[in-house]
């Protein structure tokens, strides 16, 4: 009887980009992908830098299989998410690493425009409308009822 061969997976190292990532799910997300036992680059993108990425920073230092970099960006403000992408693809060049983006968690959102003339449909939970939220998910998704009676 003769053995099965074994097959040997090598996988490249992942890159995931995380906005929101100072606090909350985003950190979470961040974590996660740090933990993961394929290699992984995180680039945490946030408007500041948190104490817990200060932490993760220096404890993933020295690692050789997973990285993290902080990436200030302010999603609201265009020139800041073009200077991070410049800042991301400038890091993998110097990381020797591929250039394309494995995983985009986007948790950072904007609620309206924050003006008195325009201040969006919702600006907490309890006052989503529902009609609002349903005509935009059946405008984005028509093909899934979300919103069955």
């Amino acid at each position: 009887m003769t053995r099965p061969q074994r097959t040997i997976i090598i996988m490249n190292k992942r890159i995931v980009v995380v906005s929101g990532a100072s606090k909350g799910i985003g950190l979470a997300f961040v974590k996660y992908h740090l933990m993961s036992p394929v290699p992984t680059t995180v680039y945490a993108l946030s408007r500041s830098r948190s104490h817990e990425i200060d932490i993760l920073s220096k404890q993933y230092a020295q690692s050789p299989s997973s990285q993290i970099h902080h990436v200030p960006c302010d999603l609201i403000d265009d020139n800041s998410i073009f200077n991070a992408v410049n800042v991301i693809k400038e890091q993998c060049r110097k990381d020797d690493e591929k250039l394309g983006i494995d995983l985009l968690v986007n948790v950072a959102g904007i609620l309206g425009n924050n003006t008195t003339e325009q201040p969006g449909p919702e600006r907490s939970i309890g006052s989503i409308q529902r009609n609002w939220m349903k005509t935009s998910f059946e405008v984005s998704f028509p093909s899934i009822n979300y919103f069955q009676v």
